[in-house]
């Protein structure tokens, strides 16, 4: 059901949705349009905090860690809405307490699964629609939610899943459902939830469903929501997204999971190379340059590797082989934990958890530095680059700006207090901070 605003606050709403000076804003995905969670500028300002350039904040009704998605003046966001009103919980109590994994909260009631479209300018509710309700088959973590799945657009549609509800939903930008896919519904390792994101490209909608009983990779026609093929993935679950890169000629889907990464020819399904012997399985997602593709994962025990891959990879690359695989470069001990890697300027960053900021050479995987970010607490978000400025937020609502490039230097430090594990978006002039309760935009 779709629920509207009174058409006299919408008008003015509309009149309103100025912020970006006629540019052209975009934020399709998780991690932004080319899902690397790089922007050539910075046009959002410097410093932020409580009292400085929050140009709104609203309340959030249920719960979620999923990312705003932007086209033009509109942002499109997802929750689980719980009766109960449970959320989320932080680090501490959650993923570092040994008694909590394997058991994760199952709500009694039944959830309600929701898609909002605001206004960009002020943050004012446009349209809600009720993506579905249903009693969850399984429980997520205390540190994760039931709304954790970014959205994504196509600039037409918008696409939506939801793991407890078991379905991918397209609607037009009004809020109209289009077509609806049923996915099905899987527990997952220690029942800590899910949280693949959807990926839209190429007439596609592409949806990673790793889990413990029939994990495996689909895609969907954008338009009509029938299947165009479905891959069996390799046993077990992880919770990073696919990327989707390259152009409709040389494209690939590149998916992370339980001791493997796999190439996909987008349109076919089929295979065009596989990555196995890495160990372990993905919280964080993928990310590339115009050279290669880097991944890496860590658990709470063990750290595993950074690997890099060319391209244009072709065949079985097997990390565990007598013969050194045709890869770029490994270095043991090296890969991310939940924050993804980012690539920029012939660099690697990765941010551990424990607010650890290693920087790889590319080409090499050469460690150029490591330094701990003393004012930083957990980090779970991806890191953002704007212009040459590394960007990494802690679940406690710190910032700390890094200037990229090969010497450390921490240029300032941004606070707004509260519970962050959600992956911030860029719209133009904005900047849209998700917590635990609420949705910032900074903007001046």
């Amino acid at each position: 059901m779709i629920h509207p605003m009174p058409l006299v606050p919408a008008l003015l709403c509309l009149a309103a949705a100025a912020p970006q000076e006629g540019a052209e804003v975009a934020w399709t995905r998780f991690r932004g349009p080319e899902a690397t969670g790089v922007l050539a500028e910075r046009a959002y300002p410097a410093s932020w905090g409580p009292d400085e350039n929050v140009a709104w904040t609203v309340d959030v009704d249920g719960s979620g860690w999923s990312s705003p998605v932007v086209l033009g003046e509109r942002l499109y966001l997802t929750a689980a809405i719980d009766p109960a009103g449970a959320g989320p919980v932080g680090m501490a109590s959650g993923v570092r307490d040994p008694s909590t994994m394997g058991r994760g909260g199952k709500p009694e009631g039944a959830l309600t699964f929701q898609l909002t479209c605001r206004n960009l300018a002020d943050g004012e509710l446009v349209w809600s629609t009720d993506v579905g309700s249903r009693v969850p088959a399984y429980g997520v973590h205390r540190s994760n939610t039931f709304a954790t799945e970014t959205p994504a657009t196509d600039g037409e549609r918008l696409f939506v899943t939801f793991g407890a509800l078991g379905e991918l939903v397209a609607y037009d930008l009004a809020g109209e459902e289009l077509w609806r896919a049923e996915t099905g519904v899987f527990s997952t390792g220690n029942n800590f939830g899910w949280g693949t994101s959807v990926v839209a490209g190429q007439g596609l909608v592409f949806l990673q469903n790793d889990n413990e009983e029939d994990s495996f990779l689909a895609a969907f026609d954008a338009e009509t929501g029938e299947r165009a093929w479905r891959m069996e993935r390799p046993e077990g679950s992880s919770w990073g997204t696919p990327i989707l890169m390259g152009t409709e000629s040389s494209a690939s889907l590149v998916a992370a999971g339980p001791d493997t990464v796999i190439a996909y020819e987008p349109t076919t399904g089929d295979v065009l190379w596989r990555v196995q012997g890495i160990g372990g399985s993905f919280s964080s997602s993928i990310t590339y340059d115009d050279e290669r593709v880097y991944f890496g994962n860590s658990g709470p025990m063990s750290r595993g590797p950074l690997v890099a891959v060319p391209r244009d990879a072709s065949g079985l690359l097997d990390l565990k082989a007598e013969e050194p695989a045709p890869i770029a470069w490994k270095v043991g001990r090296a890969g991310p934990g939940f924050a993804s890697p980012i690539a920029h300027d012939g660099l690697i960053y990765i941010v551990a958890s424990t607010n650890i900021l290693t920087c790889h050479e590319a080409a090499t995987g050469k460690q150029v530095y490591k330094e701990r970010l003393a004012d930083l607490d957990t980090v779970v978000a991806c890191p953002w680059i704007a212009g040459e400025e590394l960007h990494v937020l802690d679940e406690a609502g710190t910032t700390v700006v890094v200037r990229a490039g090969r010497e450390f230097e921490i240029l300032r430090t941004n606070r707004l207090p509260g519970l962050y594990w959600g992956t911030p978006s860029v719209a133009g002039k904005s900047l849209l901070l998700r917590e635990a309760s609420q949705l910032h935009c900074i903007r001046e």
